[in-house]
């Protein structure tokens, strides 16, 4: 097929016509499109603001409450084990066995007595390391909840203004559902 100035001009006569027919068609959609979009925009705007400072504010207090949280729990795990006087006590009292009785052998050597770490600390550590464990992971929840404002905030940022408000839409569904 030739491109004669005829047929050129009939083509772009269509085009025009085609378009002046989509804005008819669409225009009143495209409108309300453009409007919920704008809408849209500044209520996540101002959500996003309120939702990311919430979570600043959970962050901060996870970080300060799992840093006294472990100043408790490093001097609390030295009840866990025996203390280092215990120890030295009994050595000390095998060099005075020893130094005091000349005929002292092997068999007559006391072992050292098992060492239990008493029932209360060990109830104390165990609530110390679960408290810091909630605490980090709440930290977690909070950092990927903000991933996720990032990236509900930059979603559908590409297409036409009728497929940017359904997939906020979409996402806006899924986060009142959740």
């Amino acid at each position: 097929m030739s491109d004669t100035p005829s047929s050129t001009a009939k083509l772009d006569e269509f085009k025009s016509l085609n378009e002046i027919y989509e804005v008819q068609k669409f225009g009143d959609l495209g409108d309300f499109w453009r409007t919920y979009y704008n809408m849209a925009i500044e209520f996540d705007k101002v959500t996003i603001e309120r939702l990311n400072s919430n979570l600043d504010v959970l962050l901060i207090f996870a970080g300060l409450f799992s840093a006294i949280n472990t100043a408790f729990i490093i001097p609390s795990l030295a009840n866990l084990g025996p203390g280092p006087a215990d120890q030295t006590n009994f050595l000390i009292q095998l060099l005075l066995i020893n130094g005091t009785n000349p005929n002292f052998t092997k068999a007559d050597f006391v072992v050292s007595p098992a060492f239990t770490p008493p029932i209360t600390a060990v109830r104390q550590n165990a609530f110390f390391i679960a408290s810091l464990g909630c605490s980090l992971l709440a930290a977690a929840g909070a950092v990927i909840a903000k991933q996720w404002l990032q990236y509900y905030q930059r979603a559908g940022q590409t297409g036409s203004i009728r497929e940017q408000g359904m997939e906020r839409t979409k996402k806006f569904i899924g986060a009142k559902t959740w």
